[in-house]
């Protein structure tokens, strides 16, 4: 957040960002953007709402591993609660860390649209891997 780090390319790509983090939690905003949108017109892709609620939980267990420590991501279960306009205004995305073993940990997520209302729910866990390499490749160097 303070900038120091390159945005993901996730960032370039569709927006996506965090927003806050802390230890245990992490919250990420993304545009609900027509670009995002499903065959269904005029709703965004659940693929899209998925996408920011996983990068919550993944955010937020992030948080409380050691720096370049390896992660993986086992699972994410998404509850689809309210259909996403893709009116370009803010999804929220907020991930709290549930459970945190020595090689598993589990979080939820909560995403919330601009107004407020209640869009998704999700659950996920990760395998906590220390001693692996953090990336499987150098990034590639994209500008910001």
């Amino acid at each position: 957040m303070s900038g120091e780090l390159a945005a993901p390319p996730l960032a370039h790509l569709i927006g996506v960002r965090p927003v806050s983090a802390e230890p245990g939690s992490s919250e990420w905003v993304m545009p609900a953007s027509e670009w995002l949108c499903s065959p269904v017109p005029g709703r965004l892709y659940g693929g899209a709402t998925a996408l920011v609620a996983g990068l919550a939980i993944e955010g937020s267990i992030q948080t409380t591993i050691p720096a370049r420590t390896a992660f993986a991501t086992v699972d994410l279960k998404v509850y689809f609660v309210r259909p996403v306009l893709p009116d370009g205004r803010e999804l929220r995305a907020r991930g709290t860390v549930a459970h945190r073993g020595r090689t598993v940990a589990v979080a939820t997520s909560e995403v919330v649209d601009a107004d407020g209302k209640q869009v998704a729910l999700a659950t996920g866990s990760g395998l906590i891997l220390p001693g692996r390499p953090v990336a499987l490749a150098e990034p590639a160097g994209l500008p910001d």
